[in-house]
């Protein structure tokens, strides 16, 4: 079961990067928020601190990256110990570039 819901949860949500984030990020008194503008997304991507601008501004200028998003899916799941709804939503999903030898890209 898990090898099923690992390749059928990468199968439903490979193409992440670029669709609306599930969080919104707006201006905090408390951190530092804000927008950076890519050219590896459609459209501004919003940050929620300085490490993850950086993070953003490094994924833009990075040769193999392809595309990036940000908050791109929330996951909930329920624990087995009492039942509670637990939730994560990842900061970056980022498309890398795959590089595949001449012999099998024809396949």
């Amino acid at each position: 079961m898990a090898r099923y819901f690992k390749y059928h949860w990468l199968e439903s949500f490979g193409s992440l990067a670029g669709t609306t984030p599930t969080r919104k990020i707006g201006p905090s008194p408390v951190k530092n928020t804000g927008r950076v503008s890519t050219r590896k997304a459609a459209q501004s991507q919003a940050f929620e601190s300085l490490l993850e601008r950086d993070f953003l501004i490094l994924l833009d200028i990075a040769p193999r990256v392809v595309r990036i998003g940000v908050q791109p899916i929330t996951l909930r799941w329920t624990t087995s110990e009492g039942g509670n709804v637990k939730e994560y939503t990842p900061d970056v999903v980022v498309h890398y570039a795959a590089d595949v030898p001449p012999e099998l890209s024809s396949a």
